[in-house]
């Protein structure tokens, strides 16, 4: 039926399926051509094993978008956790809780008793940093606190210590600065420290890991990388054009010139660039990352048809004689709406043809039976994209040469 024929995966296997459902005649010997199926694998099988059809075909070829390889519910292309275990519910990216680690401290979500923990801090078996666990409870962390163990009931200052465990005659590094009101242990001998004990290789001020005495970049943006500077990538600009290096497409922009947005200047830019090498360069390609060197653009609208795959572009006419030219009525990009219903009315507001997930496949078949509608005659269509009643696109075509 369908010899040198290639229908896409999905007609055939809705074609599979569909046919599985019917009271089908025995032995026929049916040749699908090239095409190839995925979901419809099972119908194929079915019609073979009940109706002893021979079906001949491409074979079998199963894309990333309908496969599911760890049986989640999510299909391959989307699913960022392979293999997730038996059982276990995922979220939309197909991760369940035993695969997650959402702050990143090695700790799965399932086991991790301390969500958010600061990058950079090392966590214990619960998913627990210092700077999250207060281990005498005293209501300061541990990773502050200079007196653990204090005792139950004891209020605490912001070091953690209580009147109990401060001394406040004993300068224990030497300082200038009593133990009770020292923020800052263990100063460096020889390193002046401020009133609360902190000498500036003990200060780090906008708390990225380097200490202030060393810090190139002061108030590093939270939970950002630095360097061994304390500088981050968003405060970084190498080449000094205005533009940080986060966002600078352009390295090493000359000094003196002045750069765009993306951090090029003009010296930098590259006029002929040709990104899908396709022949066009990409200043006037209408479609420069998907290799298009006709430039087709069936809309007008700009917008290469390779990349124009949401708006619709309804053919205003076509020629049901039979010689393989413009034979059906195409609406390009319907495919898209799987659930779109396509109506058809006679001048006289008369439906003459209807369909539901439309195929591009209408001859000008009177309510697609063999019955042809008159020639040189104008159509009034209504196109449902989603079949929820509302009349999204509507016009008229012209029939001819039948």
């Amino acid at each position: 039926m369908f010899y040198n024929a290639t229908l896409s995966t999905y007609n055939y296997d809705q074609l599979l399926i569909g046919w599985s459902a019917l009271s089908l005649k025995n032995g026929i010997p049916f040749h699908g051509g090239n095409s190839k199926y995925c979901l419809g694998s099972d119908a194929r099988q079915s019609i073979i094993d009940t109706f002893g059809w021979t079906i001949s075909d491409a074979g079998m070829a199963c894309l990333d978008s309908v496969s599911d390889a760890d049986n989640d519910g999510v299909m391959d292309d989307v699913d960022t956790c392979a293999n997730t275990p038996s059982g276990e519910t995922v979220d939309a990216i197909g991760c369940s809780d035993s695969q997650k680690d959402s702050d990143n401290d090695g700790v799965n979500d399932a086991l991790d008793t301390c969500a958010n923990t600061p990058s950079g801090e090392t966590a214990d078996a619960n998913g627990c940093s210092d700077s999250q666990k207060d281990a005498d409870n005293d209501g300061v962390m541990d990773d502050l606190d200079t007196c653990p163990n204090t005792p139950v009931g004891e209020t605490v200052d912001v070091n953690g210590c209580s009147d109990s465990q401060k001394d406040t005659d004993v300068d224990t590094d030497g300082d200038g600065i009593m133990d009770d009101v020292d923020t800052c242990a263990n100063t460096p001998s020889g390193e002046t420290a401020d009133s609360n004990g902190c000498a500036p290789s003990q200060k780090d001020s906008d708390f990225d890991g380097v200490n202030d005495a060393v810090d190139a970049c002061s108030d590093s943006p939270e939970d950002e990388a630095v360097d061994s500077n304390g500088c981050s990538d968003s405060q970084k600009d190498a080449d000094n054009d205005g533009v940080i290096d986060a966002i600078d497409t352009c390295s090493n922009t000359p000094s003196g010139e002045t750069a765009d947005a993306n951090g090029c200047s003009d010296s930098q830019k590259d006029t002929t660039e040709d990104s899908d090498n396709d022949g066009v360069q990409d200043t006037l390609d209408n479609c420069p990352t998907t290799y298009n060197p006709d430039q087709e653009d069936r809309d007008g609208d700009g917008l290469g048809d390779v990349c124009d795959t949401v708006e619709l572009d309804v053919s205003q006419s076509f020629t049901p004689n039979g010689d393989g030219i413009n034979d059906t009525w195409v609406i390009y990009n319907i495919e898209n709406y799987p659930n779109s219903l396509v109506r058809v009315y006679n001048s006289w507001g008369k439906e003459v043809f209807s369909a539901k997930n439309y195929q591009n496949d209408w001859e000008g078949q009177y309510k697609n039976l063999n019955n042809k509608l008159p020639d040189s005659g104008s159509y009034y269509f209504q196109i449902d994209l989603d079949g929820n009643g509302n009349v999204d696109q509507d016009g008229w075509l012209y029939l001819t040469g039948l």
